[in-house]
């Protein structure tokens, strides 16, 4: 299986270039169609049988940098001068770097380099019942190449992993089929030359009819939901992606676990956990990096509150940023305790902090969850940042703002600014919880610490329309808000600008940012020129159109979504085309190239002291059998002297002083940036009981060595 399975995985992936680029879609610069050649996209993931485990797509290089994803780059990816100029880029790529690849790997890569076209896709398969017997299948598409350079290719790659092995090969119009073994483990190959679709199933139970089915078949209809979730996600099929049937391979080692263990994964209910997604979307010009969990709302799931009472409200003008919570219902928290199962006496804590609670405000810190809609919204816009609640008992409203006024020993009243009608309650909080309290100090005592305390005063602002109270710092932004004639709905923006569902979200933060996809595309045109550069050609932008041209918005977004319905648990963080975008953000636009550049001074130096130190620890790993060796002599002879160097192993760089068991480790052997007369030192020492203890020396610099070293240098 190693010769055919990770050798597509590692050099498909990182080649992948075609010698010209011919997508069989045109697509109209002013309006965006977001189709995609078929020949560069995912197809494995469309023909997976019920037994796949695990599926896994890993884009190339250029598969990542330069096609089409329906992204907000889009546009200028599909263009055909665009995709002129990255041709240029890749066939003077490849003519340039081909050369510095060993010899022998050339023809393979040069192959790869010039026909890949697909991402490379990977499932795991069980076909037993029973037990864990993974086959893996390997999915890709080429361009354009005949089927008999394909043959080359896989008598090249096998001559070089395995030269005593030799495949069968039949050849039926334009299906090709190669069948060979390596240590019992089959190999099977389809190629389509017409499609350029190429299919390899390795492993124990692979066979013939098995691959045959995956490559006729359509997906089984029992991986419906996932398939459905992946091809909403990644219609482009080339984005880094994966998912896991967590059911599936937690049925299959159930039956290992210790009961305990198991009963507890079942009450969180990880057996009903379907599927788990990640990696990257891009759909409808937005992109996100996302993970979505599908099971049952049940298990762990009701530790998380579900948001089913979303409600709208009116923004003044075009909002910067929105947040949304979601606060859990009672019935919820009941749910949640009974799965935690908590013991008496956390359950008589939490009873008695609610009847201190329900002491102090005089009602209970249930009737907040049920007085009010699940939903805050708190938005900044044209008129400020303000706060949104709707009332959903207006009888325990009242209570509570009355019991409340009660406590806080103030009442409300209201002004016109601006001609709207704003309430106000002004109060001090700590003051009246203080004065609440059985205090045993001194009368001076407690006047001191009230003056203080009296000093701190809340304020608090609030027009009611409706059922939707709205709150702000000052008065002034209500009056704003309210006098606006540039009014939308929040649901509005969210579906239009944000492109996230937001009533199912928990915890939603979303914000736009001016100029971002202009700024994107011309970023990410500097990156084509420079590419062009190291490649050795010449890139022509003036032959690319503008951000205008192409109908970029005029905005882009940035939000963060954890949500839950029904189906599952979704956490998103969508962008317009990278997760950097944060850092194009107007105002901190240098000082976050100045932080790039501090962290790319720390951490290139340390990347390579880390390459070193790891070459340091290879020849420390190198040198065991030599310890092992010395160790042996000691204990059978009781001394450390009269060593045999002959009877031990020989390894370039490592010698063995006969006479007292130390060994010497030249580390210009392992690593030419070391210094040349570098050494480590392995000094053994005889302790009273007999046994052997090593000790570290070395005269290279401290920072090449392993710790164990470090700490006698």
């Amino acid at each position: 299986m190693k010769p055919i399975v990770f050798f597509f995985a590692a050099l498909i992936t990182l080649s992948g270039c075609d010698n010209q680029s011919k997508s069989s879609h045109s697509v109209n610069v002013k309006t965006t169609d977001y189709r995609f050649d078929a020949k560069k996209s995912s197809w494995l993931r469309n023909h997976l049988p019920a037994q796949t485990l695990a599926y896994v797509s890993i884009p190339s290089l250029w598969n990542a940098l330069f096609d089409p994803k329906a992204d907000s780059l889009h546009p200028i990816q599909a263009h055909p001068a665009f995709q002129n100029q990255v041709s240029q880029i890749k066939n003077s790529a490849v003519q340039k770097y081909l050369k510095l690849i060993p010899k022998e790997q050339q023809p393979l890569i040069n192959i790869l380099a010039k026909h890949q076209s697909g991402p490379l896709e990977m499932a795991t398969l069980n076909y037993s019942p029973s037990a864990m017997m993974p086959v893996v299948a390997t999915g890709t598409t080429f361009n354009d190449l005949p089927a008999n350079q394909l043959d080359d290719f896989i008598q090249s790659t096998l001559k070089l992993w395995a030269p005593q092995i030799k495949s069968q090969v039949e050849h039926s119009g334009d299906l090709n089929k190669w069948q060979f073994q390596v240590q019992g483990i089959s190999n099977l190959i389809q190629y389509n030359e017409q499609t350029g679709q190429l299919l390899v199933l390795s492993g124990l139970g692979a066979s013939e009819n098995k691959i045959s089915q995956i490559w006729q078949n359509k997906s089984d209809h029992s991986l419906n939901q996932i398939i459905q979730l992946d091809q909403q996600a990644d219609p482009s099929g080339l984005n880094l992606k994966a998912w896991v049937a967590v059911q599936k391979f937690y049925d299959l080692g159930a039956a290992f676990l210790p009961p305990q263990q198991r009963a507890a994964m079942e009450k969180l209910a990880v057996d009903q956990m379907e599927y788990i997604w990640f990696g990257m979307e891009s759909a409808a010009g937005k992109s996100a990096l996302s993970m979505h969990v599908l099971m049952p709302e049940t298990g762990w799931r009701l530790l998380l509150p579900r948001n089913s009472e979303s409600f709208d409200v009116a923004l003044a003008g075009r909002p910067e940023s929105v947040v949304q919570m979601a606060l859990p219902t009672t019935d919820q928290i009941k749910a949640a305790v009974d799965l935690l199962g908590f013991s008496n006496q956390e359950n008589e804590t939490w009873s008695t902090i609610s009847d201190r609670f329900t002491e102090v405000m005089g009602f209970d810190a249930a009737d907040l969850l049920n007085a009010y809609n699940q939903n805050l919204y708190m938005v900044s816009d044209q008129s400020g940042r303000w706060l949104a609640l709707k009332i959903k008992n207006p009888s325990l409203h009242n209570n509570i703002f009355n019991q409340f006024s009660s406590v806080v020993k103030s009442s409300a009243d209201s002004q016109k600014l601006a001609g709207v009608e704003i309430n106000q309650m002004h109060f001090s909080g700590l003051l009246e919880l203080f004065l609440s309290q059985d205090n045993s100090k001194n009368s001076k005592d407690i006047e001191q610490i009230s003056q203080v305390l009296g000093m701190f005063k809340q304020h608090s602002y609030w027009v009611r329309e409706g059922d939707v109270i709205y709150f702000a710092a000052v008065p002034q932004i209500l009056a704003e808000k309210f006098n606006s004639k540039q009014t939308q709905p929040l649901s509005n923006w969210l579906d239009h600008n944000q492109q996230v569902n937001w009533d199912s979200a928990i915890l939603a933060y979303g914000k736009e940012i001016d100029h971002l996809p202009k700024d994107i595309y011309h970023i990410y045109l500097s990156v084509i020129q420079m590419l062009g550069d190291v490649a050795g050609t010449h890139v022509d932008l003036f032959q690319l159109p503008t951000a205008s041209e192409l109908n970029l918005p005029n905005a882009g977004r940035m939000n963060m979504a954890l949500s839950s319905n029904s189906e599952k648990v979704s956490l998103t963080l969508a962008y317009e085309y990278s997760v950097l975008e944060g850092f194009l953000n107007s105002d901190s636009n240098m000082m976050s190239m100045y932080t790039i550049a501090i962290l790319m001074a720390y951490a290139v130096p340390a990347y390579r002291d880390y390459t070193v130190r790891a070459k340091v620890g290879n020849a420390l790993a190198q040198a065991s059998a030599h310890k092992l060796a010395v160790s042996e002599h000691a204990i059978n002879t009781g001394s450390l002297q009269g060593i045999d160097t002959t009877s031990l192993p020989q390894t370039e760089g490592i010698t063995v002083d006969p006479e007292s068991g130390t060994i010497v480790i030249q580390l210009r052997h392992w690593e030419s940036q070391l210094i040349r007369d570098g050494q480590v030192y392995l000094i053994p020492q005889m302790t009273e009981q007999g046994y052997i203890e090593w000790r570290c020396e070395s005269n290279t610099k401290h920072r090449y060595l392993p710790r164990m070293c470090q700490n006698n240098h």
